[in-house]
């Protein structure tokens, strides 16, 4: 029993320890001690019986002392402004507080590799953000700290019951230590399936964003919509059962003890003090004080269920954001080193599978500085795992990619900082088209407006574009996203452009590819690309990626197609 109760003593410091690492020590200082101020304020409505029980003792002996009510009233009002002053601190700080995690675990999603955010779905993030965050700053709040602090009143009230009835003490010392029994049985109960809970919850609202977000592709096929429902009904029955039996067996211990037994102790307890009053053992004062501290006793007694379940919920609510906001081998990634700049692209003995599919077998190869790449395949046979392998968005089986220098391994730095960006899939912001540009970077006006000149977005450069883009065309979002390489290419030495000319019409396609390779004249990338023209245009080397997962070199032959090289 000292064991598991040390346990969840654990589970409290690790909450705190969390906070401390998230907003700040001073600022998780301020937020516990304002709400342990506010709950020794509570507690001392304890004095008020003992006013009471002098009041009514004076009446039985036939005097009326108001002097003890009005004393009373007075602390009682005292206390009551103190609390509220406290609250007020306490709500004030807590906004902070809420803010400053909500922005840590903001800036440690946007850190995140993107593969590892897009497999887990809107639905997860959205409750991280919410749900989660609520969870655990409602520990710390005033009211759930006294909630806490009612064990201690516990402890002082069995002391004062021993003193003014042996019988009253025995009683709610043996209630104390049933309700402590079923606290720590539950606790251990609630451990056994919450991971468990966590892990069908988050699973559940991944695959519903995803059937949602999707739902054109499940309109337009016939069963689709019904296997979606069959899929989401079965994932959300197996929480379901998982939450009923939290619930359940949560509520089963504690519901037998204050609705079968404490109403026992009551009228035992009663009687017992009720005899003592008619023996003349114990004043009327001493009566109403004493039944007065067993109510206050019951709602320390609730508190214990209380207590379980909140601290249990903000156990796996930590658990969530410690998982994924700490997960060093994904968020802890380094600048990169640009002492040296010995090559591009440094690949030994790499190897990547997917799926039980080899997509990159045993590859050694160095793509070096001064060259504008092609890389080329065909369509479905993994190039665009292996572009990200070389990004360090996925990580190799076996051995080193390096990008730059030997000290730069992908999966330890952040190679984005380094190279423009250029895709199929532009990412667009709802901001302005300058914010969507310029992303935070400082810049001249009259690099904006030679932009918008340039790329012809005159129509969309005084309006918010829409989540996605969805305000604008396609053509449009890819011109964006062209502002924006053209951009970061002019502060890069290397680029990583991504089919990004698919939806352009030919005419815009031939003006953009002249801008493109103005742009990154001296510069070293890579174009990942099956059209003949934007290769002809962009290109003077070449990746040959086949479908056995080999890569070659080749240098480019005037006049041959992609195709060629594809034989």
């Amino acid at each position: 029993m000292g064991q598991l109760f040390a346990r969840e003593t654990l589970d409290m410091s690790n909450l705190i320890r969390f906070l401390k690492k998230s907003v700040g020590k001073k600022l998780t200082a301020v937020l516990f001690a304002t709400s342990c101020l506010f709950s020794l304020l509570k507690l001392s409505n304890m004095i008020l019986p003992f006013f009471a029980e002098k009041f009514i003792d004076g009446v039985q002996r036939g005097l009326f002392e108001s002097t003890y009510l009005f004393v009373a009233a007075s602390l009682y009002v005292v206390s009551f402004v103190l609390q509220s002053i406290v609250s007020f601190i306490y709500g004030r700080e807590q906004i902070k507080a809420k803010n400053v995690l909500q922005l840590h675990i903001m800036n440690s999603i946007l850190h995140q590799n993107p593969f590892y955010i897009k497999s887990k779905g809107e639905g997860f993030f959205s409750n991280l953000l919410d749900h989660s965050i609520d969870t655990i700053m409602n520990v710390i709040a005033p009211y759930n700290i006294y909630t806490m602090f009612l064990i201690v009143q516990n402890v002082i009230i069995v002391v004062i019951m021993y003193c003014k009835s042996i019988s009253a003490g025995i009683l709610c010392t043996g209630l104390f230590l049933l309700h402590f029994l079923a606290y720590i049985m539950n606790s251990r109960l609630f451990s056994t399936v919450l991971a468990d809970f966590i892990e069908r919850t988050n699973s559940s609202m991944a695959v519903t964003y995803d059937f949602i977000r999707g739902n054109k592709s499940l309109v337009a096929s016939e069963n689709a919509i019904s296997f979606a429902n069959d899929t989401m009904k079965s994932i959300l029955e197996k929480v379901r059962t998982i939450e009923f039996r939290l619930q359940f067996f949560f509520d089963l211990i504690f519901s037998t003890l204050n609705n079968v037994l404490q109403p026992c102790v009551h009228l035992i307890l009663i009687a017992c003090l009720g005899k003592s009053v008619i023996s003349q053992g114990m004043t009327y004062g001493t009566f109403v004080l004493v039944l007065t501290f067993y109510a206050m006793f019951q709602s320390g007694l609730n508190s214990f269920q209380g207590i379980a379940d909140m601290l249990f919920r903000a156990k796996g609510a930590v658990e969530s954001l410690e998982s994924f906001v700490s997960d060093d081998a994904k968020r802890e990634l380094k600048r990169v080193d640009r002492s040296e700049k010995d090559f591009f692209f440094s690949v030994q003995n790499a190897s990547l599978s997917a799926g039980g599919r080899a997509i990159l077998k045993d590859s050694s190869f160095v793509l070096e500085n001064g060259f504008h790449y092609a890389l080329v395949g065909f369509s479905g046979m993994g190039k665009s795992s292996f572009a990200s392998l070389l990004l360090g968005l996925r990580s190799s089986d076996s051995e080193t990619i390096c990008f730059m220098n030997e000290k730069n391994n992908v999966n330890r730095v952040w190679t984005f900082e380094n190279i423009a960006w250029l895709g199929q899939e532009p990412d667009i912001f709802n901001l302005s088209l300058e914010d969507n540009v310029f992303l935070g970077d400082c810049h001249e006006q009259a690099e904006y407006e030679r932009f918008v000149t340039m790329l012809g977005l005159e129509k969309i450069s005084t309006r918010l574009l829409g989540n996605g883009g969805s305000d604008i065309s396609g053509g449009e979002r890819q011109l964006v996203e062209l502002a924006r390489f053209l951009h970061q290419i002019q502060a890069k030495d290397f680029y990583f452009i991504d089919e990004p000319f698919v939806s352009l019409d030919s005419v815009t396609k031939s003006k953009v590819l002249g801008i493109v390779r103005k742009a990154v004249k001296g510069k070293t990338g890579i174009c990942i690309t099956h059209d003949d023209v934007v290769f002809e245009n962009l290109c003077d080397s070449v990746i040959v990626y086949d479908s056995f997962g080999h890569v070659s070199l080749s240098d480019k032959k005037e006049g041959k197609p992609i195709q060629w090289y594809l034989k």
